[in-house]
This record gives C-alpha cells, structure tokens and sequence, in this order.
C-alpha cells in the first residue's frame, strides 16, 4: 500500500512539473539552444566552459 502511494505522489508531481513547464517556456526548444550553442563553439565564438554552462542550464 504505501508503495502505491509512493508511486502517485510521484507521478502528481511529474504531472505538476509538467505542467508548470509548458506554461512557463511555451514552445522552449532545448534541443535548437544546444545545437546553436554547439555551432558557436565549433566556430570558436564560445568557450568550452561556456558551451558547459549552456548545457547545465538547458539540461535542468
């Protein structure tokens, strides 16, 4: 019993997480940030740790 409950608490909170997300950075791409991040670094215009910093960011 108390792991059902476990598992539901979880799955209202990855429900509410999501929810505040989609509210809060409609139509976020993560994934076109990376890549234009990644292009600035190939292209030297960003520094490694800065491409770093970009993904930590992104990836939360």
């Amino acid at each position: 019993m108390g792991d059902r409950n476990v598992r539901q608490v979880e799955q209202a909170k990855q429900e509410t997480d999501a929810s505040i997300r989609s509210v809060a950075a409609p139509g976020y791409r993560g994934v076109d940030e990376l890549a234009h991040g990644k292009e600035l670094l190939d292209r030297g215009s960003i520094t490694q740790e800065e491409f770093d910093q970009l993904k930590r960011r992104v990836l939360v």
